[in-house]
């Protein structure tokens, strides 16, 4: 570990310094052209991230842990790009086990002269081993936050194929329904699909696997199994209600999946799919920064590794074979021409999903990211 990463308080670094050093070169006074492009292009919520960002760095820091951090992104900036991605992941996984300690034996450490800490980490590791970064299986079976990863791969490439100014009207909207609304209307008026589905996916094939994955999980946490039925139970009365008053005197249908069984399916078909190729961690951090804005944010709830695992998923949907490049805003992500409204309508990928990925990825154009 860098001395300047040892001389600085470690919860104030880990949480500050990705943000930081994203924002020094504009913070410095001079920008150089591709900053200035990029300052350009930003988002008005990327403006006002890097806004609190470089606020942060001013307030929170002394002087000296200032100078520190310019000094360790000087050295960074030297390092090879999967250099720097490790050193910013070890550095993630620091502050995650930091952050589990419990408060008094946190304070106790970080009381410690800098020279003394590193040997009394060592002894602690036992005790209080890293903290796991993946989600368990049965949580990534039952996660229903957040949009699924068919409607975030249509949501990513509609977004390429906007103009800057579609893009700044779609976040003037407020966040939720009416804003993926209406990223949608833009998506039919380009002949674009609300879902990047694979072929060989089918929601019925995959209702009685759900079911028996509830009645596995009902055998080891009771507790688990009664949320996921009650939810099941509420979500079913709700989808018969509106499939009733939709469809008044016509033949009821054999069997209404509600929307809580369809997201558990899509759970399920990419945890039994074989893991996909792997993706340049560079790549996978270009791919995140191309992402509307408040997809991002949706990432920050998760551990780097469980975010990769999902970024993973919705790249090799739009992926399966060739890799992302990145295209300026309002042209096309696959020709880099201007967005034509008459562009034909992309085939569904035959995907692969992963179950573990690699190394954090993190780009230094990249605004900060989960990993």
């Amino acid at each position: 570990m860098s001395p300047f990463l040892r001389s600085l308080p470690a919860r104030a670094l880990a949480i500050l310094v990705v943000p930081a050093v994203a924002a020094l070169s504009i913070g410095a006074g001079a920008v150089p052209d591709d900053a200035q492009a990029r300052l350009q292009n930003m988002s008005p919520q990327q403006h006002t991230e890097l806004a609190d960002a470089l606020k942060q760095f001013d307030l929170q820091l002394t002087p000296n842990q200032q100078e520190s951090i310019r000094e360790i992104d000087q050295q960074i900036s030297k390092l090879s790009a999967e250099d720097k991605i490790h050193y910013l992941a070890a550095l993630r996984r620091y502050h995650n086990w930091l952050d589990s300690l419990p408060e008094t034996v946190r304070d106790n450490l970080q009381s410690k002269p800098p020279g003394e800490r590193m040997a009394q980490i060592k002894t602690m590791i036992s005790k209080y081993p890293l903290p796991r970064e993946s989600s368990p299986y049965w949580m990534q079976f039952a996660d229903v936050a957040g949009s699924p990863p068919f409607e975030l791969a249509a949501t990513f490439k509609i977004w390429q194929e906007l103009t800057p100014q579609q893009r700044r009207e779609i976040e003037s909207l407020p966040a939720g329904a009416q804003r993926r609304s209406r990223l949608f209307e833009y998506g039919r008026d380009l002949k674009l699909l609300r879902e990047f589905r694979p072929r060989d996916f089918h929601v019925d094939d995959w209702i009685p696997k759900v079911e028996a994955k509830i009645a596995d999980i009902r055998a080891y946490d009771p507790e688990l199994k009664s949320a996921v039925a009650k939810a099941e139970k509420n979500a079913v009365a709700k989808a018969e209600l509106a499939y009733k008053r939709k469809n008044e005197g016509k033949e009821p249908a054999s069997r209404i999946v509600s929307p809580l069984m369809r997201r558990l399916a899509i759970n399920l078909y990419f945890l039994e799919q074989p893991a996909p190729r792997p993706v340049d961690p560079q790549r996978l951090a270009q791919f995140f920064a191309a992402m509307p804005p408040w997809v991002r944010t949706s990432f920050d709830s998760y551990t780097a590794d469980e975010a990769r695992r999902r970024l993973t998923l919705v790249y090799r949907l739009l992926f399966p074979k060739d890799e992302f490049k990145p295209a300026r805003p309002g042209t096309s992500v696959a020709t880099g021409s201007a967005v034509s409204k008459s562009s034909p309508t992309p085939s569904p990928p035959v995907s692969a999903a992963p179950k573990k990925e690699s190394t954090a990825p993190k780009a230094p154009p990249a605004p900060a990211s989960p990993f």
